[in-house]
This record gives structure tokens, C-alpha cells and sequence, in this order.
């Protein structure tokens, strides 16, 4: 996980927090991060907008890139019920996507237990 201080030109809308690479490792934009905060007026709350931010990429490194959903961390658009839910710690990964972020790490333990390459969803 690499915590980058801005976005750099990548084609990316100015709402995207970040951005995972299959199947190792993921960034998020800082500044975005400061920005929701300012545009929420919870800039003391930035370290849990940021944690959000970490997790959603973390859970793309473990679920796949086409993996958003309606709700919860997943989520692919936060507005501020997103952001106050983050806040009080409501925004979860639903029961379905932790299944499969199990399955996905315990596919990864027994391809690297047996010195093969797990495959990535």
C-alpha cells in the first residue's frame, strides 16, 4: 500500500482515491482524501477518510477490479451518508465479498505453500 501526495495525470476522474494493481499492491492520493474531508468539514476526521480510502483498494487487491458495489466499502462513488457511515464505522465489506477475500487468501497461501502461483480474480 503506498500513500501518494497526489494524483498524477493517469486518465483517472478527480474523484478516484486511488487505484490497485493486480495482484500486489495499491495507492491512494492523499490529497483527495484531504479534499473530502474539507468538502465534508471533518478535517479531523482525515485519518479514518484516508483508512476508508485503504481498505476499498485493498479489498480491489483481494476481490478483483471490477468489484463495486452499492453499498459498504466497495462502494464505487462516496457521498456524505458514505462519508458519515465511514466515520461512526459502518462501512463494512458485505458478508459475500469477505467470503471471497478469504478464499482468495487461502487460494494464495496453499499456490505459495506449494511453491506455485495463485491465481487472481
Amino acid at each position: 500500500m503506498r500513500i501518494l501526495p497526489s494524483a498524477t495525470k493517469n486518465g483517472f476522474r478527480d474523484t478516484v482515491f486511488g487505484y490497485a494493481n493486480l495482484p500486489a499492491y495499491a495507492s491512494v492520493y492523499y490529497d483527495r482524501a484531504v479534499l473530502l474531508a474539507r468538502s465534508e468539514n471533518v478535517e479531523f476526521e482525515l485519518p479514518i477518510i484516508l483508512g476508508f480510502a485503504m481498505a476499498h483498494e485493498l479489498g480491489h487487491l483481494l476481490l478483483g477490479s471490477n468489484s463495486h458495489s452499492d453499498t459498504g466499502i466497495m462502494r464505487a462513488q462516496w457521498d456524505r451518508k458514505a462519508v458519515q457511515s465511514a466515520l461512526m464505522g459502518r462501512q463494512l465489506f458485505t458478508l459475500e465479498q469477505a467470503g471471497a477475500m478469504r478464499e482468495n487468501l487461502r487460494a494464495r497461501r496453499a499456490a505459495t505453500a506449494i511453491g506455485g502461483v495463485a491465481s487472481y480474480r
